[in-house]
């Protein structure tokens, strides 16, 4: 099941498009010199989705790979809701697929912040936060 872009795909492409092999990685260009072999730094990458499921940390760090130095993770804050009178027995997972109306939920950050604790303090200076 498919929920979030491919980051590395994503990174390949925007790289190519602005012609360069890395993006500026705000406070640590030091580690970013380090590390030439990364196509870019600071992708912007959601954890989850409008449901709030996604993408494992570990599997993410996986999809980095040797191609992303660092990123920055945020889940949505955004709850859909599954409203049958709006799109009977299909539950919708992203914001256009229903006109049902989203909500805030307000555990986004503590499950992205629990999902880094998660990490062990190597793969934890990956991600930027």
């Amino acid at each position: 099941m498919h929920y979030l872009v491919q980051p590395r795909r994503l990174a390949i492409a925007l790289a190519a498009t602005l012609g360069i092999a890395a993006l500026p990685l705000a406070g640590g260009a030091a580690r970013a010199a380090a590390s030439p072999d990364y196509l870019f730094h600071d992708a912007h990458f959601h954890l989850t989705n409008y449901v709030q499921q996604g993408t494992d940390i570990h599997k993410y760090l996986e999809i980095m790979g040797d191609k992303v130095g660092r990123s920055t993770l945020f889940g949505i804050p955004l709850q859909q809701t599954w409203s049958y009178e709006n799109s009977g027995d299909f539950a919708p997972t992203y914001y256009l697929q229903s006109d049902a109306p989203l909500y805030y939920y307000s555990f986004t950050d503590a499950f992205i912040a629990n999902a880094y604790l998660k990490l062990t303090p190597e793969q934890r200076k990956r991600i930027d936060r």
